[in-house]
């Protein structure tokens, strides 16, 4: 399922608390990376609410983005977000394929560095 193209992988990563703009190059980046690993992205930032909607039916909305998904992928800095720690609770709980965004640095071979669950 992974190489196929309408495999959907949901794209975990802070946003809050951080400009937005750097918010958005990192998603911009993570969608690039889940492009080249052969899964189609599903950002939150792009889930259809206007920014200044309250955070909790942000939060809604975007765990039914991730449970449409096959897979979700975290971004490097997913560990210093509220949502997304709820995220990856989720995605345990309906046993997504879960990778994780290398520690190495961007650029390199996406295949390596990334841990798959």
């Amino acid at each position: 399922m992974k190489n196929d193209k309408t495999a959907l992988c949901y794209n975990a990563g802070k946003i809050g608390g951080i400009p937005y703009i750097t918010a958005y190059k990192n998603f911009e980046q993570a969608d690039k990376e889940i492009t080249n690993l052969g899964w189609e992205p599903v950002n939150p930032l792009y889930n259809g609410l206007q920014a200044s909607t309250p955070w909790i039916a942000h939060m809604a909305v975007d765990l039914c983005l991730l449970a449409s998904c096959q897979a979700v992928y975290f971004q490097r800095n997913w560990k210093n977000s509220h949502g997304a720690r709820i995220e990856h609770r989720v995605a345990k709980f309906l046993r997504k394929t879960i990778i994780y965004q290398s520690e190495a640095g961007r650029g390199k071979d996406l295949r390596k560095g990334i841990v798959q669950e």
